[in-house]
């Protein structure tokens, strides 16, 4: 690992961390447009990709939707009222990119992979995005966690965003450091074993704190605590999954990274690919505890 790399991750970390915050506790509407802009960000970013093999799908008809879909979260603020007018949207989007492929792309541009494309962009990111608004919401929309403390559903947000880029720093740390034997080379030549492992055990750990002292998920602290290691401990799984995910894209698209945005990160996709996955694990995950428990 290099130390200016290292350093520039810092760097943005001192930044990216401050703001994270102050949006997770001011929640609403701004949470909604601060995300809509990422996520506006990333199916750029994953269009480019895209270009880069050929597949010229429509950039702007992407923005639009993925905009369409975090904004629509925001003002349903619920998955179950949300999905159905989600559903829609993406038939509607589905059915104009490819009644455009009719005039602005031939059959030699492979119009089938350019209208899947543009709608797969909108769901990859702009739905599963949707799911941070979501859970933000959930305490005040559901009733649980029932917890008597400020700023719940921020709480709760800061779970999954805990738990991955903790494990995410320790995989990379110790991946850097000690790591030896590849995970998978043909993938990401970068990512070990020992780091993966490292990343595990940082995100059980997370979990177990986050269960416990912050969500309390249940009366007796031990099986809190329990539980959200448990959750932690699929999310680390799912954050693994989703780094390896983005790696092979990058690879298909013969990049390094997906763009350049963040020194020392790379771009959008490259610093929320494991987050993209785990916000809508960790909010089934959270329904599924709060069921049970």
């Amino acid at each position: 690992m290099q130390s200016g790399d290292f350093l520039r991750r810092l760097a943005v970390a001192a930044v990216g961390i401050p703001l994270a915050l102050w949006v997770l506790i001011r929640g609403g509407w701004l949470l909604a447009i601060f995300v809509t802009f990422l996520a506006g960000l990333a199916v750029r970013e994953m269009n480019a990709l895209a270009a880069a093999r050929g597949i010229r799908v429509f950039d702007w008809m992407g923005i639009l939707g993925t905009a369409g879909l975090v904004l629509l979260a925001g003002w349903t603020r619920t998955f179950s009222l949300w999905a159905p007018w989600a559903m829609g949207l993406l038939l509607l989007l589905f059915f104009m990119a490819s009644a455009s492929t009719l005039w602005s792309r031939g059959p030699e541009d492979r119009p089938l992979l350019v209208s899947s494309l543009t709608v797969v962009g909108v769901l990859y990111w702009g739905g599963c995005f949707s799911f941070a608004i979501f859970l933000q919401n959930f305490p005040e929309t559901s009733g649980w966690p029932p917890v008597d403390m400020p700023y719940r559903g921020a709480v709760l947000l800061a779970f999954p965003l805990a738990v991955t880029w903790t494990a995410d720093t320790a995989a990379y740390l110790v991946g850097s450091f000690f790591g030896s034997r590849k995970m998978m080379p043909k993938v990401s030549p970068g990512k070990t074993v020992e780091g993966g492992l490292a990343g595990l055990a940082a995100a059980f750990s997370v979990g177990c704190l986050m269960g416990w002292g912050f969500l309390k998920v249940h009366p007796d602290p031990f099986l809190a605590g329990v539980a959200g290691g448990g959750m932690g401990l699929i999310m680390g799984v799912v954050i693994q999954v989703g780094d390896l995910i983005e790696s092979l894209f990058k690879r298909e698209a013969r990049v390094k990274d997906s763009g350049s945005l963040l020194p020392g990160h790379g771009g959008i996709l490259d610093r929320f690919d494991a987050l993209i996955f785990t916000l809508p694990v960790t909010y089934g995950l959270i329904y599924l505890v709060g069921r049970i428990l």
